[in-house]
């Protein structure tokens, strides 16, 4: 980013009142710009003088009689969320870190994506007419709400119990061993899927290989499989059944070898189908998200969608990539896939 902040931004910025986008555009400018560390430390010190005058002229008025002083209109300043300190360098920046480590700071944060710089409004404007906010929390229901800020302030993801039904278990699927470990199915796997034909993507077992995957049902009767081919990903053919479970196989055809991932004793790869219920109530929460990356990977979490879950936290990580609170909950997805 080149666009400096305004001084208006810059007074908002020391006050706490930028919206959740703005702010952290601002941090972000502050964090490489030192003019602008020291104009933020300037706008600072003249919020403070101008706080000091303020309860100067009140502590007079209130000794003027109570007659005028309960006549006189006199409106306090809100308390701030954080203040800039008269430090140097890296000052404004650690101040606000240390903010963002609060619950309630991560929580606003992360509602917000990143926008265009904002210009200052002119004194008459309503704050309305300011640049909104891409994701906005109040779309959600009050439940999913309340789920987001909980996850957002532990730095926890909810664990789904659908997890449980695809937890992974000594596998009953004939074959022979892969000898290559690093081979083998990678998504999805001990999860829960939307799509009725979800792509099944698996490592690769060397150069030259040939693949050709096998999905079972819970009986462990083959319901499709696709042709030998070179690709490491293969989207399922026909529909699944929704509400169903599924475990799924690769072969690879190296040379004269073939092997199959994974085969016993290794866990099988298990995943299971939403119903047409979950299906269409999880279309609908994505559009109550919008663009907000965290609330859709909270949400789908709470559904066992781990790995759009996943999908989504990297996404939020690169349009934050300093923000503390997405990492934590990026550990917090990989300890759910345990």
């Amino acid at each position: 980013m080149t666009d400096h902040p305004t001084d208006f931004e810059l007074e908002r910025y020391a006050h706490g009142t930028l919206s959740a986008a703005d702010l952290l555009r601002v941090d972000d400018h502050l964090a490489i710009c030192p003019l602008c560390r020291r104009r933020a430390l300037e706008v600072a010190d003249g919020s403070r003088r101008l706080a000091s005058t303020v309860h100067a002229v009140r502590q007079d008025l209130s000794g003027a009689g109570a007659g005028f002083a309960q006549s006189a209109e006199v409106v306090p300043f809100a308390p701030r969320r954080f203040t800039l300190g008269r430090v140097t360098g890296w000052g404004p920046v650690i101040a606000v870190a240390a903010v963002a480590a609060t619950a309630v700071f991560a929580v606003n944060i992360l509602w917000g994506t990143r926008t265009a710089p904002v210009s200052a409004p002119a004194p008459s404007t309503p704050v309305e007419n300011a640049a909104p906010q891409v994701a906005r929390a109040d779309t959600l229901t009050p439940a999913e709400r309340a789920l987001v800020d909980s996850a957002a302030a532990d730095g926890r993801l909810p664990r789904a119990a659908a997890l449980e039904q695809v937890a992974s278990t000594t596998g009953v699927l004939m074959g022979t061993p892969a000898h290559d470990s690093t081979f083998g199915p990678t998504e999805p796997r001990g999860v829960v899927v939307d799509a009725d034909r979800p792509t099944l993507i698996w490592s690769s077992a060397g150069a030259g290989a040939q693949y050709q995957v096998s999905v079972f049902d819970e009986a462990f009767n083959l319901v499709t499989s696709s042709g030998w081919q070179a690709e490491t990903q293969w989207r399922v053919a026909r529909p699944l059944t929704r509400g169903k479970s599924f475990s799924w196989q690769v072969k690879a055809r190296v040379g004269d070898a073939t092997i199959t991932a994974p085969a016993p004793p290794q866990p099988e790869a298990r995943f299971l189908v939403t119903t047409v219920e979950q299906n269409a109530q999880l279309a609908a929460m994505r559009k109550r998200a919008g663009d907000s990356h965290v609330a859709l990977a909270v949400l789908l979490a709470q559904a066992g969608v781990l790995d759009e879950a996943e999908r989504e936290l990297t996404r939020a990580s690169a349009e934050n990539p300093n923000s503390s609170a997405v990492k934590r909950l990026q550990a917090s997805l990989s300890e759910l896939r345990r």
